[in-house]
């Protein structure tokens, strides 16, 4: 075991600061719902892990940085997630998780 040598003044060096981030409820909860989804997708997609990675990838563009008066194109994105899940039907509710409140009843619609 390495122990650090002591600070100039004879006491041991002080551990870096611990960062926290504050996050709330809500913010909470959709955290723990994306990542139970993103399980959910493991399972149902464990022999098919090239479906897994274009969605990670299409999700990305979610959240990607956009120039200033660039708009996310919901409606596309929502056409490739069920396009990718066309075999998988009982995913596609799921990706409600993913979109705004606006555009959610849309991953339920065909």
């Amino acid at each position: 075991m390495v122990v650090p040598p002591p600070s100039a003044s004879g006491s041991p060096p002080r551990p870096p600061p611990v960062v926290t981030m504050r996050i709330s409820v809500e913010q909470e909860e959709w955290w723990i719902k994306a990542l139970r989804y993103v399980e959910l997708l493991k399972v149902h997609l464990a022999k098919q892990p090239h479906i897994q990675a274009q969605f990670l990838e299409i999700a990305k563009e979610l959240k990607s940085p956009r120039q200033q008066n660039e708009a996310i194109d919901y409606a596309d994105i929502l056409k490739r997630m069920k396009d990718l899940f066309k075999d998988h039907p009982q995913l596609i509710p799921g990706l409600e998780i993913f979109l705004p409140p606006g555009w959610r009843n849309a991953a339920r619609r065909d």
